[in-house]
């Protein structure tokens, strides 16, 4: 949970994360806590020109969790004008999309990340999606069962795809921090799975 993450992340030593990963570390520690609010505290000291990629997916994701649709929007236009081929913004912003019912608009979004990032877990799962919009199963099962590849360590569901019986149960909300098993007490091994589950995020 949470709780657990920040208290991961503020026994690494310094110097372990650079400045920008820890900032993004924390911020995706407040949303697993459930307190996306805390993420625009982190962010408002920085001009946009000083955010990076990995900064914009926790503003937006903190943002899609508030349930600000208009600010999201307007914040993924900018995001965007930064970091256009992003895979990880582009499943993003058509995830969304998708969310809203907007399906014709999504596709372009799902249609760069799945280009630009076909090794990328939120690719796979929007391209999923648009499978399915499309109603093309065949591919949206293709689809999920590359995202389980690439996302070993928590079982993504192809029984997402209608029609398909339950073998894998829903895959959690947001991916769990990192367990001692996992990281063991090296602190570079501590980093290094931060930086892991912060790539596989699943927004």
């Amino acid at each position: 949970d949470g709780n657990r993450a920040i208290a991961a992340l503020n026994a690494l030593p310094e110097g372990v994360l650079t400045e920008e990963e820890r900032r993004a570390a924390l911020a995706h520690a407040f949303i697993l806590q459930g307190a996306p609010q805390k993420v625009s505290a982190i962010y408002e000291p920085l001009t946009t020109e000083k955010l990076t990629e990995q900064d914009w997916r926790m503003l937006l994701w903190a943002l899609r969790e508030k349930g600000e649709d208009q600010t999201f929007e307007e914040q993924m236009a900018l995001a965007l004008s930064r970091f256009a081929l992003s895979p990880h913004l582009n499943a993003l912003a058509a995830d969304r999309l998708y969310d809203l019912g907007r399906p014709s608009e999504a596709e372009r979004f799902a249609q760069t990340a799945i280009t630009h990032g076909p090794d990328t877990l939120e690719a796979q799962l929007v391209a999923g999606r648009q499978a399915i919009f499309g109603g093309h199963l065949r591919q949206a099962i293709a689809h999920y069962t590359r995202a389980q590849r690439i996302n070993q360590a928590n079982p993504l569901p192809p029984a997402n795809v209608p029609g398909l019986p339950p073998a894998h149960a829903p895959p959690p909300r947001h991916p769990p921090p990192p367990t001692a098993r996992q990281t063991g007490r090296n602190p570079r091994a501590r980093a290094r799975a931060y930086k892991t589950s912060l790539r596989r995020m699943d927004p």
